[in-house]
């Protein structure tokens, strides 16, 4: 069988903070419920699709304000490069400072644009296995791919903190739920193929690393940032034929040599093109979807009621002032302009794709 091999630990470096809207709070010792704190984290360096990022990060910020509770504090904490940081700024300076009323606080770090890792999968992808480091004074935290739209309360997701047993630091949505999916995904990773045979709860296409829960006081304890910077090296070097993912390659690869180190969060905490939910969330659910494949920037990602670029529009164009209202769903595209001051268009003049028929009927019979 297929193993992964164990190596002596790794050193990276912290990155520096460069703007703290106020005190960081630190987290507690021991998880409460409710949580009047709750610490969140993105990376969104520049890359290949700069604009479409920035988007995404106003988008998944905008989305935790509207769904956030009363008399909580949200930190998102975003590690960006320097391109990222320019142009951000105009957002930073008017959109991000109006979240605070809604208990949502933006704090922008600089991503560590050394490491040999930058641009593996995707630019800054694998920032968030530096986490347990960059965020020295945080206890736990909720990692969010940019392209994520949070429609229930990052405080209730925050519960299932509670729920770790003394020797789990991790919890992640599975990126396909419906076993009978394998025959037709084909899944070639040997990790991933190993899992399915041992029949771990993730084995079918293991984890979907977008949304992900990390005790980082227990990270520290057992030096899960450093297993993975020495899982990525050893991916990197000797399974290039099977390395297309980075970081969620890496912690999928540790899930099967340590199965009791992870936990399963429930499919619509993570509501993507393959997930595969063995029962979809109905309308009414709060799930978080998450438009992975650039999907909330190109064609019509329609998920149980759910249209993924409509909804993504309509985040964007949200006034922190003014109620959320989503627009009817299979509605006309508008579009997007950078940044969300600029006058925004009226109608979407590239890739302004319709609903398919059966989406279309599915919006009819939802009215």
């Amino acid at each position: 069988m297929w193993r992964f091999p164990l190596f002596a630990v790794a050193c990276v470096h912290a990155s520096r903070s460069v703007r703290t809207p106020q005190a960081l709070p630190k987290s507690p010792s021991s998880i409460r419920l409710p949580p009047d704190v709750v610490h969140m984290a993105m990376s969104a360096c520049q890359g290949a699709r700069g604009q479409q990022v920035a988007k995404e990060v106003v988008v998944m910020a905008n989305s935790v304000a509207v769904a956030a509770s009363e008399g909580r504090e949200y930190h998102i904490h975003i590690f960006v490069d320097d391109g990222m940081k320019t142009t951000l700024k105009p957002w930073l300076d008017e959109g991000a400072k109006a979240l605070v009323a809604s208990g949502v606080h933006i704090h922008i770090q600089d991503a560590d644009t050394s490491s040999k890792h930058i641009n593996t999968f995707r630019k800054c992808a694998t920032e968030r296995a530096r986490l347990p480091v960059s965020l020295a004074e945080v206890d736990s935290v909720l990692y969010s791919d940019s392209d994520t739209i949070w429609q229930e309360d990052p405080a209730v997701i925050w519960r299932y903190f509670s729920k770790f047993t003394p020797e789990q630091t991790m919890a992640m949505s599975v990126e396909t739920e419906l076993k009978a999916a394998a025959s037709r995904l084909k899944p070639d990773q040997p990790w991933i193929l190993d899992s399915f045979k041992k029949d771990l709860p993730w084995g079918v296409n293991g984890f979907n690393t977008g949304i992900l829960m990390w005790n980082l006081t227990r990270a520290r304890k057992t030096n899960d940032m450093d297993k993975i910077i020495k899982t990525l090296d050893l991916l990197q070097a000797n399974y290039t034929k099977f390395f297309r993912l980075g970081d969620q390659d890496a912690l999928n690869l540790m899930a099967l040599e340590n199965p009791s180190q992870f936990m399963v969060l429930p499919c619509k905490y993570n509501l993507h093109v393959n997930s595969l939910c063995y029962e979809m969330p109905k309308l009414a659910d709060t799930t978080i979807l998450h438009g992975n494949c650039a999907l909330f920037h190109q064609g019509r990602q329609y998920l149980g009621g759910r249209d993924y670029r409509l909804l993504f529009e309509d985040f964007y164009r949200w006034s922190p002032s003014e109620p959320f209202t989503a627009s009817k769903c299979c509605s006309l595209l508008k579009g997007t302009a950078w940044p969300p001051t600029a006058k925004q268009p009226s109608t979407e003049t590239e890739m302004n794709v319709a609903c398919d028929e059966a989406a279309a009927k599915a919006c009819k019979a939802e009215v």
